[in-house]
């Protein structure tokens, strides 16, 4: 059986379904990314801080050598050329705090964040690809952390 898409029809209810998957999405792969980060040092950056800062602050030049090269590598993946993950963050912060315009376009639905027109789908695939590197670097705190504790 073909995939159903969501129609041009805003009163469609899968419309509803389709922003609750998306938006679950955004926010359970942020909230991924910030804790992964933040398990590098949770005493130092217990504290709520943004993403970027918390990136700076394990990238310093004082930090330990195997805590720079993760956030270098973090860093790399939060802001890959097509910055998805900066987009989840920002659908995220949107749909807890603000509309953002969610409509048809022709037989599928896009989103406007900020300036940002993206159609759902190719986000929602884009995104999960992206999700799964997040993987390689959870491995990788996690070592750093393992190696810390011994």
């Amino acid at each position: 059986m073909p995939e159903l898409h969501p129609t041009e029809d805003a009163e469609d209810p899968r419309r509803i379904e389709l922003e609750a998957h998306l938006e679950g999405l955004a926010y359970t792969g942020t909230a991924a990314a910030e804790k992964t980060l933040r398990s590098v040092d949770p005493i130092a950056m217990g504290e709520p801080m943004a993403v970027h800062a918390m990136i700076a602050f394990v990238k310093h030049a004082e930090r330990p050598q195997g805590e720079r090269e993760f956030g270098r590598a973090f860093e790399r993946w939060w802001y890959a050329s097509d910055q998805v993950a900066v987009v989840a963050r920002d659908l995220r912060n949107d749909a807890a705090h603000r509309v953002y315009e969610k409509a048809p376009d022709g037989p599928m639905w896009r989103m406007e964040i900020g300036r940002r027109v993206l159609p759902l789908a190719e986000f929602a695939d884009r995104y999960g690809a992206h999700l799964r590197r997040l993987g390689e670097l959870v491995d990788k705190a996690e070592r750093l952390v393992g190696a810390e504790a011994h």
